[in-house]
């Protein structure tokens, strides 16, 4: 989820570099130590998912790639979706 707002951050100026470029997800990866998808999948959580869905990634209760599938679950599904304590779909 950091990761994630990271690469939102607004543009900035590196030195040596002339370009005034927000980082790219790739550079964001790297720092974090991540990979780009699970980034894309921590994007796909903040955009679509239900705050309770994003504190318990926040908390480390489900995992990131576990919320993104709950995420694009139909809004009339999300009640059937539980999750053990290692946030497997139950």
């Amino acid at each position: 989820m950091v990761a994630a707002r990271l690469s939102k951050l607004p543009a900035h100026r590196p030195s040596g570099k002339q370009a005034n470029l927000p980082p790219s997800l790739g550079d964001t990866a790297k720092m974090l130590k991540v990979s780009e998808r699970s980034i894309k999948n921590a994007k796909k959580v903040e955009r679509q998912g239900a705050p309770g869905l994003i504190e318990k990634v926040e908390l480390g209760k489900v995992a990131v790639s576990t919320a993104a599938d709950v995420a694009e679950l139909p809004k009339d599904e999300l009640h059937h979706a539980h999750f053990d304590v290692k946030g497997v779909f139950r």
